[in-house]
């Protein structure tokens, strides 16, 4: 379960709405907040391994894989979580297959997308 979930809708190309997010996401999971983006509408564009990647979205797996790591060098396991989902619904009504998606991010349908919502103690939209 995240803490807080954010739903992410705009373009991840020509807008930075995404780099406004991610000084937030970072001071959270510094903090041991479990964090969980959705990437939904047209953010999904940018999330298959076809293409460029978006340099804010490969920087912040950067920085969560980063985290992880300082766990596994230490012997603690992090408690530090960052998720980020893409929606199946909208990635194929964009014309992208749902098996070229990046490995770091979680492929959910609007079901699962419910499911997290419920989940969460906090949910904010950024769209």
């Amino acid at each position: 379960m995240a803490d807080i979930v954010y739903l992410f809708g705009y373009s991840l190309f020509g807008s930075n709405q995404f780099e406004q997010l991610i000084p937030l996401v970072k001071n959270q999971l510094t903090k041991d907040i479990k964090v969980s983006i959705v990437l939904l509408h047209d953010a999904v564009v940018g999330t298959i391994n076809k293409g460029t990647t978006p340099a804010a979205l490969k920087g912040l797996l950067d920085f969560a894989f980063q985290l992880k790591n300082v766990g596994a060098v230490t012997g603690i396991e992090p408690a530090i979580r960052l998720h980020i989902h893409v929606v199946k619904e909208d990635l194929e009504a964009r014309g992208f297959s749902s098996e070229t998606l990046i490995s770091r991010l979680e492929l959910i349908d609007y079901n699962k997308l419910v499911e997290i919502l419920d989940e969460s103690e906090k949910i904010v939209s950024w769209m």
